[in-house]
């Protein structure tokens, strides 16, 4: 069988050539007989046609892959934008959930803040309760003396009237971003964050509402107590100031009383 077969380099090739490259065996003296390249050439043609046919095999099931991908890419897509949307909304929880913290120190220093103010002006106002109970009981040892200097019982009684009636004293002051495995749990988890979320927000206002309530109820009950307090000390001055100067008065009467008399007690024993 003469047959001519092409090469790269243009050179043709002898069948005889080409069946012992294809039978990978050296061509015997005389070539291969007929049967021989038959069979070969048979047994290539197969080994062709079972390698097209893996290969359509192949790209049916690449053909397959390529639909399913095309055919999920929307709905891979949405949960994919859905994936993305959540993980945004959870950062942002995160981040109001900072806000309501910092928010909630804040209102917590504030009020510990007022708290302590508030605590200073009862102190303060416990200290003008003292003063104004040292002020009586002085003004109540200064009648005593004018007592004992007159001899007299109604001041005595006074005396003791002004001293049974004690001032009250102050009230007592009162004192990172979680992963998960599935969209379900993404979209459960984000549920329960909003939800606690909406719960710390409410807790922490109702929370607020209440302690500034307290307070400006307190801060008023403080002011109305010391505006009283001033009055009253400013009353307990008056007839602080009215007593010391009755008694400065009688005082220097019973000393003129008594130089008179001692004057006349020196004029008698003189005559005598």
């Amino acid at each position: 069988i003469a047959a001519n077969t092409p090469t790269e380099g243009g050179r043709r090739r002898s069948v005889t050539d080409v069946a012992a490259e294809v039978l990978g065996v050296e061509a015997p003296q005389g070539g291969f007989p007929l049967s021989a390249l038959v069979d070969a050439l048979m047994a290539a043609r197969n080994e062709t046609t079972e390698l097209r046919k893996a290969n359509a095999h192949l790209e049916d099931l690449l053909d397959e892959v390529n639909g399913y991908v095309e055919a999920k890419a929307p709905e891979i897509d949405a949960v994919q934008r859905q994936n993305d949307d959540l993980i945004v909304k959870l950062q942002d929880a995160n981040e109001k959930i900072e806000i309501g913290n910092a928010r909630l120190r804040e209102t917590k220093e504030k009020l510990n803040s007022e708290s302590h103010t508030r605590r200073q002006m009862e102190a303060s106002v416990s200290s003008l309760r003292l003063q104004l109970q040292e002020q009586v009981n002085q003004t109540s040892v200064l009648l005593h003396e004018v007592e004992l200097l007159k001899g007299g019982a109604g001041m005595k009684r006074r005396r003791s009237s002004i001293s049974s009636s004690p001032i009250e004293g102050a009230p007592p002051a009162e004192g990172s971003t979680p992963s998960f495995m599935t969209v379900a749990e993404l979209v459960s988890q984000n549920t329960s964050l909003k939800a606690s979320v909406a719960r710390l927000r409410n807790e922490c206002e109702i929370e607020a509402q209440k302690e500034l309530a307290q307070l400006r109820e307190d801060w008023q009950k403080m002011d109305e107590a010391y505006k009283e307090l001033a009055k009253a000390r400013e009353t307990d001055r008056s007839t602080y100031e009215g007593l010391l100067s009755r008694a400065d008065k009688e005082k220097k009467e019973m000393m003129q009383q008594i130089e008179e008399l001692r004057k006349s007690l020196q004029d008698t024993a003189s005559a005598a």
